[in-house]
């Protein structure tokens, strides 16, 4: 699992049925969520490394699945990110991606246009705020997992939702035709 920030599809995948799962992140937060949710939910076969998805420890074909979410298009180099996980891959293995849809972002784009012309990068407390005020719908968006009392999170759900729209620098996007025909079939990877 490359980077899910909460660890809740990796909860899944190790307690169901996985042998083992292995979780990269570079954030430390995130890497306190993870163990902090490892610890609530008593789940023992999970690693957690610290490390770039743009450079994986791993030896190639070395995972049956290799899953991440939310993540490679928030690198400086999303196609690079794509590669590293297709050479981690078993030949006949599972690759699950997600990465932001360019037609499902025109008005997100736009809105992180604006508040860059207005708050530039540099002052991440000042954007954040100004997002909430100027996008006040993005906060309100309804998120999928269930708040847990007893696991440490940092943000409140919506705060997390807003952070992750307008606050991180790098935020590509891509055409599902783009990610078939470009970066599936050119690695080999059925779709």
């Amino acid at each position: 699992d490359a980077w899910c920030w909460t660890w809740d599809q990796s909860v899944i995948l190790a307690s169901l049925w996985a042998k083992k799962v292995h979780w990269v992140d570079l954030s430390e937060t995130s890497l306190k969520i993870a163990w902090d949710r490892k610890k609530y939910f008593n789940i023992e076969n999970v690693q957690f490394d610290k490390w770039s998805v743009l450079d994986l420890p791993y030896e190639n074909e070395t995972f049956d699945i290799v899953y991440t979410t939310w993540v490679i298009h928030h690198t400086p180099d999303t196609y690079k990110a794509f590669q590293e996980l297709v050479r981690v891959l078993k030949p006949g293995g599972t690759l699950v991606i997600f990465v932001y849809n360019k037609s499902n972002h025109i008005a997100l784009d736009f809105e992180r246009w604006i508040l860059t012309k207005l708050v530039w990068w540099n002052s991440l407390n000042k954007r954040f705020k100004l997002a909430k005020k100027l996008f006040p719908w993005r906060a309100k968006v309804k998120m999928h997992w269930k708040d847990d009392d007893n696991v440490n999170n940092n943000f409140s759900k919506p705060d997390a939702h807003v952070y992750d729209q307008y606050c991180v620098p790098i935020a590509n996007s891509y055409t599902t035709n783009h990610v078939i025909n470009k970066w599936f079939e050119k690695n080999g990877i059925d779709y």
